[in-house]
């Protein structure tokens, strides 16, 4: 006997079942069911890359060093000239002088001699403060990104202000507004300065023009190397220098290759080529309905030519291309997602067929198809205006034409190569969808080699790699117990395909829904009626409907509506046919209209005379635009039948495509399936779910991956012949002309008359007992569950041998991250009371209401800042509390007699029980990420410690001794010594076996029901230092489990876990050093 997989693929868990199949290939026996749950690749919060802090951690590391670069030959530059010694910098660099104002140096500078300390003063502040300039003449026209624009119009601004001005620092220290506002501050985002490096220039400019009349050491040659300096910037495509691995240019070194011919790169999106090919392979997909419920047919010739000759505009959208067209008000098209809240118009005016504005730039140059090609491709590589116009220049271009495409900004790539796009284009031209014009050119997607390196190239998309890469692993590891698997089904979440702000959005949706339910069936309990599925989809479609009968147009009798005798719910477009069970293909009606439509369209069912009034109905009744299109259709065709089969029960989005494919040519199959890779839309697990009586909790246990992999498993082309055959039995079953029960009985002529009424009163089981089987293998003692019922496909010794369902967590074994937070903390009480003090604005202050005083900011023992603070507590408690509201321009005004003064920030403390030395030991931080405990057994109390190990003891010659003490700062922990035993290393989600003298309080999730228990197999999570506590989670996630000192726990063993839910102690585990480097 075989087996085939059954996979549940998410964004955070990859869900597998084992289904044994018979000699047919269909399953009959659950093997194994497992979840494994892994972190997604992103920030949870924000949806921002894992990578986003690093890379903007490496950019202000780069530029800093670049700046104190710049000021070290400043320094070089003053003494080489002789206008300042060595000693003298040295003294001004460490504040053994009073540093002047600036600003008003800087004014002076224009209007009388400096001393050559004060001109250093100002020269080196410039170097280190220099405005903005861009490289790339595209970053400063055209649409910018959002931070780029805050910039732009700041200096746009600024710049109107400056014209009254003989230079910034001057107007900076004249106008009152700049009185307070010296630097950009994150609480004042509309109040920025950003000034331009040509103003900066300008000034100096002013400045060496006053001071070389009367300072004989100020040369030309010393402004000239000055300026060198302070005009040193690298261009954008050199990158940083050697021995950076991000030098050269990124852009050209990242594009991928070619999907259909890995030998060739990408090509631009900013080509002729490219807008030529997605135009026509957009335009052969364009479909038209001419009246709500009509077929969707494809443009006619003379339709297509229209719009082919509106390709040179800058723009098309589908209202432009109503208009060309001449359509009717009623038409749609199939491109366009018309929205139930929105005027149609509208909705096309917003979608486009193309843009091509930029194109449209290019082609003011030229009109060779070939030259715009390598225009774009240019424009694309290479942001720098230096090397832009290198590149440009060997296409023998004017240095006019070059400086009018300089600014043509379009970035991004296609997946396919000019070479290949070149081979595929008649064929589209001619008409051909794009599969069918790849194959007529040539490229054979079936047999289109897909391995692990052709996934990293085509799945860009972090959270997908991650995803399908745990998949593979799991797929490996069940083919290494199992063998060759009959076949892989497959079903991936529809998440994974969208974005982080679209998966929110989507989750919004959900609870909006969820909350719409629960208001429903509180209605349904406050008037008596049983509240369940059905009757809350009842209540949803009488009040859609308006309480009418759409077949009938009668009025529904709430009272009746929720006794099927009376009203049921119909699947407009029967599920025998579409397999769809969604909301937009139900109706509320008569019992009577079910049952005598059966499996037909409403217009179908209903007779000539009544039809006009049944649109009527659903036009003024119903606003869902796709419910509309199912009430309206006026036939069904073969096409839609295969269409709504692929697209409700398989799955063929491009990433599906591409692991389906991906399965199939490194998986060695048995030859019992003439299609191994199956892939489900979740729609259908959803529905057979449910059908099964099987609820989803997420919230109750991580399993319900592992039980959707199950169902995934079983659904296969036979399941779905048996799902379509018992649909329709179920909707014709009252209307015998449509049932074909003669051909339906001889069909199944080998079941007996009692098996076949069964068959067709029975939702299709894989397997009998399946569900039963399900819900015993979900027990936590399955073998107990199951040894008081007859299998007839297991035995005595299988059942005794069986586990439960495991959650296989992937343990976090990263060493990488950031050494210790931003904030820097000043130092001088940390001796005394463990505390840093932080500088901290207005804004970022916080009432403590139990205490009624300020969060972290104290009353001085001496009353010295008895005034800020009772003002500032004032403040607080009159805006409930909101810093925000309080201090709207984060400043207090504190008037002391004839004195005023401006409060911006005051100092608070906090507790840091664990700091990191910075800036030379004269300040502190709290370390960063913990990345592992050490657990060590106490030679003399016989009593487990624990050791944490941060990202910065990673790069220390050894490893930290301290084992953490409760409630004392780290300077007085306990003290490791040789004779104590080291045990084991916990990383976050290792698998532990924890005991304990006195019993852990577990808590379920969902009934609140307590559980003491002195011994518990649990996953670590965390280690508290300020007490000492270390936190667990349970194995599937439904239970807490309370925190517990770490002392307390008198055995803990750690253990080695698979993908396949089989763990090990680990024995002798050593302790582990770095080899890292700072």
């Amino acid at each position: 006997m075989g087996y085939l997989i059954g996979l549940d693929i998410g964004i955070t868990s990859v869900g597998y079942a084992v289904l044994q199949t018979d000699f047919k290939g269909n399953p009959y026996k659950i093997l194994l069911m497992n979840t494994v749950i892994f972190p997604v690749a992103e920030a949870p919060k924000t949806g921002e890359s894992l990578a986003a802090p690093v890379r903007q951690k490496r950019s202000s590391r780069r530029t800093n060093r670049r700046t104190k670069f710049r000021k070290l030959r400043v320094q070089k530059l003053f003494v080489r000239f002789g206008l300042l010694e060595s000693a003298d910098v040295a003294t001004f660099l460490n504040q053994k002088v009073p540093h002047q104002d600036i600003w008003q140096l800087r004014k002076d500078a224009l209007n009388r001699k400096l001393s050559n300390r004060e001109l250093f003063e100002i020269l080196y502040f410039f170097v280190g403060h220099r405005g903005f300039k861009s490289n790339r003449r595209s970053e400063v026209t055209g649409k910018q990104p959002k931070d780029n624009q805050v910039v732009l119009t700041s200096i746009h601004d600024r710049g109107n202000t400056l014209n009254d001005f003989d230079s910034l620092g001057e107007m900076m220290q004249e106008l009152p507004e700049f009185k307070t506002i010296k630097h950009n501050k994150a609480y004042r985002p509309d109040n920025t300065i950003y000034p331009l490096r040509a103003w900066i220039e300008h000034e100096l400019s002013a400045i060496f023009s006053v001071q070389q009349k009367n300072n004989r050491q100020i040369t030309d040659n010393f402004i000239t190397q000055y300026l060198d300096i302070f005009r040193s910037q690298r261009d954008f495509d050199q990158g940083p220098a050697a021995p950076s691995r991000f030098g050269g240019n990124m852009i050209e070194r990242m594009v991928g290759p070619d999907s259909l011919d890995a030998h060739e790169k990408r090509a631009a999106k900013l080509t002729n080529t490219f807008f030529r090919f997605n135009f026509l392979s957009t335009l052969n997909n364009l479909k038209i309905q001419l009246t709500l419920g009509a077929e969707f047919h494809p443009l006619t010739t003379p339709q297509r030519e229209i719009v082919l000759q509106a390709a040179t505009l800058k723009s098309l959208n589908y209202k432009q291309i109503r208009h060309k067209l001449q359509l009717p008000d009623s038409a749609r098209f199939n491109l366009v997602p018309y929205q139930s809240n929105e005027d149609p118009i509208k909705t096309e005016s917003k979608h486009y067929l193309f843009k091509r504005k930029a194109l449209t730039q290019i082609e003011a140059v030229t009109d060779n198809p070939q030259l715009i090609d390598k225009i774009g491709t240019i424009l694309a590589y290479f942001k720098g205006d230096k090397t832009r116009q290198e590149k440009l220049s060997a296409l023998n271009l004017s240095r006019a034409e070059i400086k009018q495409l300089l600014p043509i900004n379009q970035p991004g790539f296609g997946n396919l190569s000019l070479k290949t796009m070149h081979k595929i284009l008649p064929y589209l031209e001619q008409g051909h969808l794009y599969h069918e014009a790849a194959q007529l050119a040539g490229y054979d997607f079936q047999n289109n080699l897909v391995d692990r390196q052709y996934l990293r190239d085509n799945l860009k998309n972090p959270v997908v790699n991650r995803a399908i890469g745990k998949t593979i692993k799991v797929v490996n590891a069940i083919i290494k117990k199992y063998g060759d698997p009959d076949a892989i089904h497959i079903e991936l979440t529809r998440e994974i395909k969208h974005s982080h702000e679209e998966r929110q959005k989507i989750a919004r949706q959900m609870n909006t829904n969820m909350d719409q339910n629960d208001k429903v069936a509180e209605h349904l309990r406050e008037n008596g009626i049983p509240v369940n599925g059905q009757n809350i989809i009842k209540s949803k479609l009488f009040y859609e409907q308006k309480g009418i009968d759409l077949y009938s147009g009668q009025q529904i009798n709430e009272q009746d509506l929720y006794t099927e005798d009376h009203y049921q719910v119909d699947h407009i477009i029967p599920y025998s046919i579409s397999f769809n069970d969604s909301f937009t293909n139900k109706t509320v009606t008569r019992t009577s209209n079910n049952q005598n439509k059966a499996n037909r369209l409403p217009l179908e069912y209903l007779s000539e005379e009544k039809q006009d009034a049944f649109r009527a109905r659903v036009m003024s009744n119903i606003s869902n635009y796709r419910k509309r299109q199912n009430l309206l259709k006026e036939g069904i065709t073969e096409d839609n039948r295969q269409q709504w089969k692929t697209r409700n029960i398989n799955d063929t989005g491009y990433i599906n495509r591409l692991l389906s494919q991906y399965l199939r040519n490194n998986v060695q199959f048995t030859k019992k399936s003439h299609n191994p890779v199956f892939t489900v839309n979740g729609a259908t697990t959803a529905y057979i779910r449910k059908r099964y009586g099987i609820i989803k909790n997420r919230q109750a246990t991580d399993l319900h991956h592992a039980v959707d992999a199950v169902i995934i498993g079983c659904i296969s082309n036979t399941f779905v012949s048996r799902l379509a055959k018992y649909s329709e039995a179920q909707e014709a079953r009252y209307h015998k002309q449509l049932w074909q029960i003669t051909q339906y009985r001889q069909e199944h002529k080998d079941l007996s008359t009692i098996e076949y009424q069964e068959l067709i009163k029975q939702f299709p089981l894989p397997w009998p007992d399946f569900r039963h089987e399900l819900m015993a293998r979900l027990s936590t003692d399955p073998a107990k569950m199951m040894a008081h019922h007859t299998w007839e496909h297991y035995t005595d010794e299988e059942i005794s041998q069986l586990k439960p369902a495991f959650v296989i967590r992937s343990a976090n074994h990263k060493v990488t991250g950031s050494a210790h937070d931003d904030t820097i903390y000043s130092k001088k009480l940390y001796d005394q009371r463990g505390v840093g003090l932080l500088r901290t604005s207005l804004q970022n202050l916080k009432y403590d209401s139990k205490k009624d005083g300020i969060k972290n900011y104290e009353r001085l023992k001496d009353g010295s800042n008895s005034l800020v603070y009772d003002s500032l507590l004032r403040a607080l408690k009159e805006h409930d509390g909101n810093a925000k509201k309080a201090f709207p321009d984060n400043q207090l005004l504190i008037s002391t007699g004839n004195h005023q003064q401006i409060i911006t920030h005051v100092k608070t403390v906090k507790k840091i029980t664990h700091p990191i030395e910075v800036n030379r030991d004269t300040a502190i931080a709290i370390g960063g990420r913990m990345i592992r405990v050490d657990i060590f057994k106490q030679a003399k109390a016989q009593k487990l410690i624990g050791i944490p190990v941060y990202v910065n003891d990673t790069v220390k010659p050894t490893l930290p001794n301290r084992a953490c003490t409760s409630g004392k700062r780290y300077s007085d922990w306990y003290q490791l010594t040789r004779q104590d035993q080291f045990l084991c290393s916990l990383v976050s989600n290792d698998l532990v076996l924890v005991e304990t003298a006195s019993p852990l309080k577990v808590t379920n999730n969902i009934t609140n029901e307590e559980v003491q228990t002195t011994q518990l197999l649990c996953y670590f999570s965390s280690f508290n230092i300020a007490n000492a506590q270390i936190n667990f989670h349970s194995i599937n996630n439904d239970s807490s489990i309370n925190p517990i000192v770490l002392n307390k726990v008198t055995y803990l063993t750690k253990y080695q876990l698979d993908y396949l839910g089989n763990y090990f102690p680990v024995k002798h585990e050593s302790r582990k050093t770095f080899n890292r480097k700072r």
